[in-house]
């Protein structure tokens, strides 16, 4: 561990290699490398950089082909995240335990910054104030104080993660891909909401005849929530419902509550499905208007004369997506363009597939 020329401390490279006989990885520094293979031997090397000397050790293991029983685990409400470790791949605890360890690294980082700027602040007003009292030698070792805590903001280091990805086969790297590509997609999309919360209603007439009504949250694709991960594949993470939710080759990352935890896609369920939904904002442009009915409709869902205000509401073609998984994940999503969240969800249950025929060859 130390200090990279662009500030950052590098916790290692973390390799991921996808073949036809599964999954294997490797982890090391400069000097030392650990090899998991696919089917299921390790390989440690070790060398003297600048000599040409080195050492190579090779541990074969008979690769038995079992499956684990996944032990229930309690599904809390809230979308609350209990995953039981022993059920995901050495792989991704590997990488998933750096991942955590960069986080709290960059919070602490983030504090410090945070704390060092309020100090520059205050350093610069009390010396504006001192100098205004000719009390200048003060005023000089504040503004001395002031550009030490801005030259120390520079300094302040970045935790990173150097992780490549090895797809052997191209048809999985160009599945992963269209993922990325379908993600990047609602993101730009006239309407990409969370659904919190969705309770029954029997005041229809006054709700435009609605039989639900939504809470709806506007999503967020942000890049920053994964830029300690240094990769050539270009990730975002999907924030929502207090998570950040990030699309690995090998497992679905899922940050909550401080920490990041692992599910494999073989635990992972996405569903798309259209639904009806009387729009009382602006209607996205990307969104089918399929009918209109009234803020408060009679029985036959016309206009109902007894309200003076009473204005005609478009009923649109949404999408819903169900992101969820057996150990507690339930995300629903709402989207304005049917085409673009059919086309995510397709991309997702294909690389679903195949990452699974590429596991079960093991």
């Amino acid at each position: 561990m130390g200090f990279r020329f662009r500030k950052s401390i590098n916790l290692g490279a973390f390799r991921i290699n996808l073949s036809k006989s599964g999954v294997g990885y490797s982890y090391g520094v400069k000097g030392l490398h650990f090899t998991k293979k696919a089917n299921g031997g390790t390989r440690t090397t070790a060398s003297i950089p600048g000599t040409g000397l080195s050492y190579v050790q090779d541990s074969s293991s008979k690769k038995i082909k079992t499956r684990q029983t996944q032990q229930e685990t309690e599904c809390v409400n809230e979308n609350k995240i209990s995953i039981n470790s022993e059920i995901i791949e050495s792989s991704s605890n590997e990488l998933i335990q750096n991942m955590n360890i960069a986080t709290k690294k960059n919070n602490i980082y983030k504090k410090i910054r945070i704390i060092l700027g309020i100090g520059l602040i205050l350093c610069i007003s009390f010396a504006s104030a001192a100098m205004q009292k000719d009390m200048n030698i003060l005023a000089i070792s504040l503004f001395v104080l002031a550009l030490a805590c801005l030259i120390a903001c520079f300094f302040i280091p970045k935790a990173v993660i150097k992780v490549e990805v090895d797809f052997e086969d191209e048809y999985l790297k160009s599945s992963f891909n269209k993922v990325i590509l379908g993600l990047n997609a609602l993101e730009t999309c006239g309407g990409f909401w969370e659904i919190p919360s969705q309770v029954s209603v029997t005041d229809w007439k006054n709700n435009a005849g609605a039989q639900s009504l939504v809470e709806r949250k506007k999503i967020k694709i942000d890049p920053d929530s994964v830029n300690f991960i240094e990769t050539e594949l270009k990730l975002k993470s999907l924030d929502a419902q207090g998570m950040n939710v990030v699309f690995l080759p090998n497992f679905l990352a899922v940050y909550q509550e401080d920490s990041w935890k692992a599910i494999e896609y073989s635990n992972i369920k996405i569903i798309y499905s259209e639904s009806v939904f009387i729009e009382s904002k602006t209607v996205p442009n990307d969104t089918e208007i399929i009918g209109y009915t009234y803020l408060h409709p009679n029985k036959l869902g016309e206009r109902d004369a007894r309200y003076a205000n009473n204005p005609q509401i478009p009923k649109c073609a949404y999408a819903e997506i169900l992101l969820a998984s057996d150990n507690g994940l339930a995300l629903l999503l709402m989207v304005s363009s049917r085409d673009k969240a059919k086309t995510f969800v397709d991309n997702v249950n294909k690389y679903i597939e195949l990452f699974a025929n590429h596991r079960s060859v093991v």
